[in-house]
């Protein structure tokens, strides 16, 4: 039986590590370019379909923290989530295109990537904030220092430049032809964050469970058993 390659960076970690993979699924870790240029290296026929899973940690290195100079904005998609009324008010267009330009080597990867497949290719959407700046700051992983000198930024704009990003990374999936996979929606929050059983120990990964229900969304797009 042909195999699924997921390939990408630090979040394939809660898939490698989910209960419910199993010999069907082969993961590819692309860390630097030597693991680029190897993958162009590897049998492709022994695989039905890839999953990208690229960075996806943009959003938070652009917002986990308060800004020296902060700023905040209105969301299209809800108009009422609450802003920031000590920051200045930008356009959401401009914070768009600023995490767009930070987010360049998403879109350069992605596309050398698909020089090496013509197989089905999905991108996995990242996931959505941890709404507990306690956590956060318990669990302050590469971001420490960071922290301690300007603190976590609030849930609701986080969650609004998750939903940027994810929009962006969507909109350049649509026009590569790469299938995009949402997030499980039983893992969020009336808010939209992330659901505590879901955390990770560290600020911005999720855990085995969580990789466990995306496993069996990958499943369930191959019309395969779910676990």
């Amino acid at each position: 039986m042909k195999k699924i390659l997921i390939v990408g960076h630090s979040h394939i970690v809660a898939l490698q590590t989910a209960k419910t993979v199993d010999p069907t699924f082969e993961f590819y870790s692309i860390i630097n370019q030597q693991q680029m240029d190897e993958i162009s290296e590897l049998d492709h026929d022994n695989y039905r379909s890839v999953i990208f899973s690229i960075m996806g940690n943009n959003h938070n290195v652009f917002g986990l923290l308060n800004h020296t100079q902060p700023f905040d904005f209105y969301f299209p998609e809800n108009l009422n989530l609450p802003i920031n009324s000590n920051a200045r008010l930008l356009p959401v267009n401009l914070v768009a295109a600023i995490l767009r330009r930070n987010m360049s080597s998403i879109f350069t990867i992605t596309s050398q990537l698909l020089q090496y497949f013509k197989q089905p290719i999905y991108q996995i959407e990242s996931p959505p904030p941890i709404p507990s700046e306690l956590h956060i700051q318990k669990y302050p992983g590469v971001f420490k220092d960071k922290i301690i000198e300007l603190g976590v930024s609030p849930a609701p704009f986080r969650y609004k430049l998750w939903r940027l990003h994810s929009k962006i990374v969507s909109d350049n999936c649509q026009r590569l032809g790469i299938s995009f996979i949402d997030v499980p929606t039983e893992t969020q929050d009336e808010e939209g964050c992330l659901q505590e059983r879901y955390w990770n120990t560290d600020p911005t990964h999720r855990n085995a469970r969580y990789g466990d229900l995306v496993i069996n969304q990958i499943r369930a797009i191959h019309g395969m058993e779910i676990k």
